[in-house]
């Protein structure tokens, strides 16, 4: 009887509360970085964040609202809501829930000026001491990775042990410690915690690289966009690229900035150089394996059989 009770609760809530706790989130992270901001700035200019932060909530929630609309519609009438192709639903150019890349974009458009900002001129004077210091900054930027599994999880009701599931998850089991890993990266800038003076080039590059990194998830949301959350096979090339641009600007240029500050800067070793390491020999696996597959498919439209009714019709 408990069982069933609970059952139909969680059919009832489904993925509310995971809305619920992304605006939460969200308000906290964009009041914790706008303090930073508004305070060492002291410039009238700053408060303009406000506004974006206002933005950013407005788009998640009319984000979370239609898919809300589309999720209910599915468990109602699944024929029905595949016709549907409403733009802001569904649409053959712009995928399935646009409004969920729209919104991660947004929210990335908002949060990266923020953090190069608060990393390039304030962060090295921050005191451990203070409530608002280092510490708290890095927990503010790290639950990015909170705010993105909440609004995955808000856009699709795939059922356990599915192959759905097992897609979703697999497609974004690695974005939210390539945002771990980020905050870690920016923690050489906290200069009373690392002791470490950085030419201003290398701190440019090492700030660039996790505002680029913040983005990245937005790709993500696209392709779970255009393969309707793991219902459809996403394009091959959409994999390969993806794969690329994690190698190109994540993984390998955290490796080779991390190895030269071990190496020229005596700065202690990072344990995310293995995670880097890793992530770019798998993703180096994906992009020639799927790549293995695109030719194989051409050969086979190109194969024997093609070129001999490409004869004869020239005869």
């Amino acid at each position: 009887m408990a069982q069933k009770v609970i059952s139909r609760m969680c059919d009832k809530l489904g993925q509310t509360p995971a809305r619920i706790l992304c605006v939460l989130v969200l308000i906290f992270q964009g009041a914790v970085l706008d303090y930073y901001v508004i305070t060492y700035s002291k410039t009238n200019a700053a408060y303009a964040f406000l506004v974006a932060d206002v933005v950013t909530l407005g788009m998640c929630i009319a984000a979370f609202v239609v898919s809300y609309l589309y999720l209910k519609q599915i468990e109602k009438d699944p024929v029905s809501s595949n016709r549907n192709n409403t733009s802001f639903i569904h649409g053959d150019k712009v995928g399935l829930l646009p409004l969920s890349y729209v919104a991660w974009f947004v929210y990335a458009s908002g949060m990266v000026p923020r953090m190069a900002i608060i990393f390039k001129h304030y962060a090295a004077g921050l005191s451990e001491e203070d409530f608002f210091g280092p510490n708290l900054l890095k927990f503010a930027v790290a639950v990015t990775a909170i705010i993105f599994l909440l609004l995955v999880l808000s856009h699709h009701n795939a059922k356990p042990t599915t192959s759905q599931k097992y897609y979703i998850e697999t497609l974004t089991a690695s974005v939210p410690f390539d945002i771990l890993d980020s905050v870690e990266f920016l923690e050489i800038l906290f200069i009373q915690e690392s002791r470490v003076a950085l030419p201003f080039t290398l701190e440019d590059f090492i700030i660039a690289f996790p505002c680029i990194n913040i983005f990245l998830p937005g790709l993500c949301f696209m392709v779970l966009s255009f393969s309707k959350y793991g219902l459809n096979e996403v394009s091959k090339f959409a994999r390969i690229l993806y794969a690329l641009l994690h190698i190109l600007f994540v993984d390998l240029p955290f490796l080779v900035i991390r190895m030269y500050l071990w190496h020229a800067l005596d700065r202690d070793i990072s344990v995310f150089v293995v995670k880097n390491i890793i992530m770019i020999f798998l993703e180096a696996s994906d992009i020639s394996n799927t790549g293995k597959e695109m030719w194989e498919e051409d050969e086979t439209v190109d194969g024997p059989e093609s070129i001999e009714l490409q004869s004869t019709q020239k005869l």
